[in-house]
């Protein structure tokens, strides 16, 4: 349901500022930044442990502690681009690591927002360092944009039995 953040991607992007050749203290700013986001990762590691050694189980998130990070991490981004802009004659590519990170933070963080409810699920998989926001059931929302619309059109030739999915997408009885 949204993208997952890894422990391999924040190291990757660490590597990665490490490489560049601007000045130390930006990079430092950055490695020191992703550190502490790779830090609260895996320390959620601690939390699976403790729920029967399962390698893959749900956890609690701190929500403010990932916008606050985001809107850290944007602040750097523009840093990043300037210091980009005056070492080089071109801004950074579409796929530069920390471009791309800063993107799945975004979309990452957006779900978080909408996310306080019992119908998602924050998993974090320990032996794989990955986190993600798992949506169980989409009908509340679903529900609420629908009410929005004088009519809805919805179809399928594979749903079926076609009350429970209708149940479950929020759709109306009728």
């Amino acid at each position: 349901y949204s993208p997952i953040l890894s422990l391999r991607e924040v190291w990757n992007v660490q590597k990665a500022l490490r490489t560049l050749p601007f000045d130390k203290p930006l990079q430092t700013a950055g490695f020191q930044l992703l550190q502490q986001l790779f830090t609260y990762i895996q320390s959620l590691s601690n939390v699976t442990q403790i729920i029967k050694h399962r390698k893959c189980s749900t956890v609690p998130l701190d929500i403010s502690y990932f916008l606050n990070f985001h809107r850290q991490l944007d602040r750097f981004v523009l840093r990043y681009i300037r210091s980009y802009l005056q070492h080089t004659t071109h801004p950074p590519p579409p796929h530069d690591p920390l471009l791309r990170f800063s993107s799945q933070l975004r979309w990452f963080c957006s779900v978080l927002e909408n996310s306080e409810s019992s119908e998602f699920s924050y998993v974090y998989d320990a032996e794989k360092g990955l986190l993600k926001i798992l949506c169980k059931s989409a009908a509340p929302k679903l529900a609420a944009q629908m009410k929005c619309f004088y009519a809805v059109i919805a179809q399928s030739a594979t749903l079926s039995p076609l009350a429970y999915f209708r149940d479950m997408l929020g759709l109306p009885p009728t």
